[in-house]
């Protein structure tokens, strides 16, 4: 892919686990297959990881977010960099060590184009924060995604028992029309919800891993089975799918099952 047609938007260390060892690097470009988008971000989690030339990297965060899909993201380790770098390894490996630790979701007819038009308020209750939540409507469905943040101590039963609720409290909001495109809009309930789960609000690393307790799980409600997203690598990952019911999806981080 042309670097004239995929742009840079974020380079940066940021924290994982109160300490900044982890480079971010997040792109914004053109459709791709599945293929050319994980070629594309391994390549650059060796370029972004030799440009900082910094020993305190412990891994490459990468994301890719274009028109015709929800955002791609995954990480390599640097220790997998290194060897590549030293010629113990070759690029190979570093394309499966990343294609291991990452989602790529297939392409679609819709634009994931976000609404800049509102902002939501954090949805705060005793059991649960819901933050983030961003409108990705398009014309045929009202869809939102956002970020829930549980409090510790923590069960697997507990985990399960909050979906449903923080799914119904997301798809009664409300969303406004999008001057830039055309988008299902107004009071009528969500067709899609899609969020993530963690524990601590100071770390929304996505990185499926045994290191990384302070992710959880995702949340996918559909109201339509067209709407449901399929990720065919997530046992690979180290999620375990469940079926809340006919139109909600979990899928737990292993380390919590």
């Amino acid at each position: 892919m042309s670097t004239t047609l995929v742009e840079c938007t974020k380079f940066e260390i940021t924290k994982t686990n109160g300490l900044y060892n982890q480079l971010t690097i997040e792109f914004q470009g053109i459709d791709s297959s599945i293929e050319q988008r994980t070629y594309f971000l391994a390549a650059m989690a060796v370029c972004g990881y030799e440009i900082i030339e910094n020993n305190d990297i412990k891994s490459v965060f990468l994301v890719y977010s274009n028109p015709h899909s929800i955002n791609s993201f995954g990480s390599v380790d640097s220790s997998v960099i290194e060897s590549y770098l030293n010629n113990e390894a070759t690029f190979t490996d570093v394309y499966c060590a990343f294609q291991k630790e990452a989602t790529i979701f297939e392409l679609n007819d819709e634009n994931t184009s976000i609404s800049t038009t509102i902002i939501f308020n954090d949805i705060i209750t005793n059991d649960y924060i819901v933050s983030d939540i961003s409108d990705i409507s398009v014309a045929k469905a009202k869809r939102f995604k956002a970020n829930v943040f549980l409090p510790e101590p923590n069960t697997k039963e507990n985990i399960f028992s909050k979906p449903l609720e923080i799914i119904e409290k997301i798809r009664k909001l409300p969303n406004l029309p999008n001057p830039k495109t055309k988008i299902k809009n107004g009071k009528v309930p969500a067709d899609i919800v899609y969020f993530n789960i963690y524990l601590q609000m100071n770390n929304t690393e996505r990185i499926i891993k045994s290191t990384n307790e302070n992710f959880v799980a995702n949340v996918l409600f559909f109201s339509k089975n067209r709407y449901k997203i399929f990720t065919p690598n997530a046992e690979l990952l180290g999620l375990k799918t469940y079926q809340l019911n006919k139109s909600v999806q979990i899928k737990l981080n292993s380390i919590w099952d």
